[in-house]
């Protein structure tokens, strides 16, 4: 058993990750591919929303500093959209004036990199437990 065992659900988990660094889009996917979840990095959210499905997420992981369309942007859009989905931002900078845009925009929770794999698990457990 993983030592980021979850509570056994009826479905694998599908999540979301959207960050412009492949190392840590990377790092989070085989995090989650370990724990039995579904993983769809992304470098945009442009890439992103040209390939969401509304109806398959569970959660989605996102960067707040990106090029082009920022995390807090992505989830403001997704809100004028009409499409929920849990949200755990990440930002090496947890001062920015954007976090507050973002928890704003919906985020559950910011979180600060580096970030130890268990407390981000449990974040997204935490998010996708309160859409439930």
């Amino acid at each position: 058993m993983s030592e980021y065992s979850t509570e056994p659900q009826m479905a694998p988990a599908t999540l979301y990750i959207v960050d412009d660094d492949h190392a840590v889009r990377s790092a989070i996917a085989l995090l989650a591919y370990s724990l039995g979840w579904r993983a769809y990095p992304y470098g945009s959210a442009k890439e992103f929303l040209s390939n969401y499905q509304p109806t398959t997420g569970d959660c989605l992981i996102l960067d707040l500093r990106m090029p082009g369309m920022n995390g807090a942007q992505l989830l403001e859009e997704l809100g004028k959209r009409g499409h929920a989905i849990p949200a755990v931002v990440i930002t090496a900078h947890r001062d920015d004036p954007l976090v507050r845009r973002a928890e704003t925009a919906g985020a559950h929770v910011v979180m600060t990199k580096p970030f130890r794999n268990d407390s981000l698990v449990e974040q997204v457990n935490q998010a996708m437990a309160a859409k439930a």
